[in-house]
């Protein structure tokens, strides 16, 4: 969530990913030119002070995040007021059970596949047991050959 407020508020980031989809985050918002970006396991004490001063005197950074902020808040209505009228809509609903997730009436085998897991399961093995009986016959074949 961190990357969606820093682009909603238009900060730019100083990203340190440790582990997790913030590699990815950070590597996307080095590309799109709102963050830069230093290695957790690498990075020093100057590194940090000149990516941060690169950070605040390039105000390229900042004009590009102050574009998408822009668009990140151009919206009818506050995050919040929308909270509250799904809130409501629910309430006066009875509950929504048509946006309720389809997968909570199946049963456990349903929900995971058990049969498409099953009929994998099967073809690998079939596929095993063919490899090893291919090999057993080319080796047959290379031992009797010499």
């Amino acid at each position: 969530m961190g990357a969606q407020e820093a682009k909603y508020h238009g900060v730019p980031v100083l990203a340190v990913p440790i582990a997790f989809d913030q590699h990815r985050n950070a590597a996307r918002m080095v590309r799109q030119k709102v963050a830069i970006s230093q290695s957790w396991n690498t990075v020093t004490a100057d590194q940090i002070g000149d990516a941060l001063n690169i950070l605040v005197n390039d105000t390229s950074y900042s004009e590009r995040l102050r574009r998408t902020s822009a668009v990140l808040q151009d919206q009818k209505e506050s995050p919040a007021d929308r909270a509250v009228w799904w809130v409501e809509y629910v309430i006066r609903r009875g509950g929504a059970p048509h946006l309720q997730y389809p997968g909570q009436r199946l049963h456990f085998l349903q929900y995971i596949c058990a049969d498409v897991l099953l009929f994998l399961a099967v073809c690998t093995y079939f596929v095993y047991r063919l490899a090893k009986c291919i090999l057993h016959l080319a080796s047959l074949y290379w031992c009797l050959s010499k």
